[in-house]
């Protein structure tokens, strides 16, 4: 049987009988506190009188604890699946191939929409997109001079007539584009627009060629004029 010191915790191991059914004083031999045992090991409620009894004779500290059986350690709790560890990459990769589908589509538009630049910086990719059924100008060499500008009148109307020089000074021949004439009040605002053509389709490496844009009721606000090639339809 084991008596348990109600002061300090102490644990005694006694032979079974060593406590009457009355109840028996002993003593803690570790503090010194004394108190009544019951059979059962418990201890009674302390009477008002009555001195102390020696502590129990065979009474010893327990055992090693090794003695005594023990509980089985609780086994600790198993971690969750890492579930966002495993989402996460998923995740990545999709956003990852819309961004790559979204660039593939801005430079299929940009080179749909840009080729004619494209071809002056690469003059041998005119071939592949003529290859594919698109029409491209090279303008690699071609140059604009001897720009001009007056104003006549023709049939009682006023007509401006813009003339001006093309060189091709590239090793090659180019493919002329039409040309873009604007006009343009004080605040370079285009106030009227039109296309024209070369006087040749063609011009040959080195070559020159003159054109001629004559534009009918010229605006009184124009002051100015600009000249470019026009964009590739």
């Amino acid at each position: 049987m084991i008596l348990i010191c109600p002061q300090c915790a102490t644990r005694y191991r006694i032979g079974p009988g060593s406590i009457p059914p009355a109840g028996r004083r002993v003593r803690c031999r570790s503090c010194s506190h004394a108190w009544t045992a019951a059979p059962d090991g418990s201890a009674l409620p302390e009477p008002d009188t009555g001195p102390p009894l020696p502590a129990v004779a065979t009474a010893g500290p327990e055992p090693e604890a090794g003695s005594e059986p023990e509980l089985p350690p609780v086994p600790p709790a198993p971690l969750p699946p890492p579930v966002a560890a495993d989402a996460r990459p998923s995740r990545v990769g999709g956003v990852a191939g819309w961004l790559v589908f979204v660039l593939l589509v801005l430079l299929l538009a940009a080179g749909w929409l840009g080729r004619n630049a494209i071809v002056d910086l690469v003059p041998g990719l005119a071939g592949a997109y003529q290859a594919i059924g698109l029409q491209v100008t090279v303008r690699s060499g071609l140059q604009l001079a001897d720009l001009n500008s007056i104003r006549v009148e023709e049939n009682g109307k006023p007509v401006l007539v813009v003339s001006g020089a093309i060189r091709n000074t590239a090793a090659a021949e180019r493919k002329l584009p039409r040309l873009r004439v604007a006009l343009l009040d004080e605040q370079r605002a285009e106030l009227a627009v039109g296309l024209f053509d070369a006087a040749e389709p063609v011009l040959e490496a080195g070559g020159e060629t003159r054109f001629e844009a004559r534009l009918a009721d010229p605006p009184a606000a124009a002051t100015t004029y600009s000249v470019r090639f026009a964009d590739a339809s």
